[in-house]
Parts: C-alpha cells; structure tokens; sequence
C-alpha cells in the first residue's frame, strides 16, 4: 500500500534487486516493515522473489525493517533502526 514506502531504499546487485518497504504492516504489526526480493530470470524479465520481515517475537511494531539495504558480495544487509528489543531500545541489523 502507499502508506508502506516501498521504494524508499533499494539494492542492487547483479541479478538480485531487494526494495525496502520499511512501514509495511507486515507479521499483524503496524510498521513491523519488510523487503522484497526481485530476481532477474534468463528471459531477463525481474520476477518477485518473496517477501523478507524480521524474525523476532519480542521486537515492537514499528521497528522499519528494510529502512536501509546494502548488498555487499553475497551478503544482504538489512537494518531495523528504531528496533526495541527485550524492552530496550536499540538498532537492528540483519544479515
């Protein structure tokens, strides 16, 4: 939905684009946040990939996952910046 900000990072790298969605209501959490993978076929045509949120149970809502995306070699970087964790807040990143 619009609300979501899908777009608002991006990554690319090689055959592999991941588009950040950081206010996706994602998992029944408002705000939890997500990132889509697209992957380039032979055909070169970009196909959706799935759909990548936290996993963590014990983060609040409006984490933003997917706020920042880096890719770098074959790892993705994936950042939760206002993430509170166990009551804490703190940042997030997954790789």
């Amino acid at each position: 939905s619009t609300g979501d900000k899908f777009g608002e990072s991006v990554s690319v790298s090689k055959n592999v684009i991941v588009v950040g969605a950081p206010y996706n209501n994602a998992d029944e959490r408002v705000d939890k946040g997500a990132a889509y993978p697209f992957v380039r076929t032979d055909e070169n045509v970009w196909v959706d990939d799935g759909k990548l949120t936290s996993i963590e149970n014990n983060i609040r809502g409006d984490t933003c996952f997917g706020s920042d995306i880096i890719s770098l070699g074959n790892s993705l970087f994936i950042t939760c910046p206002p993430a509170e964790i166990a009551g804490r807040p703190q940042g997030a990143i997954y790789v």
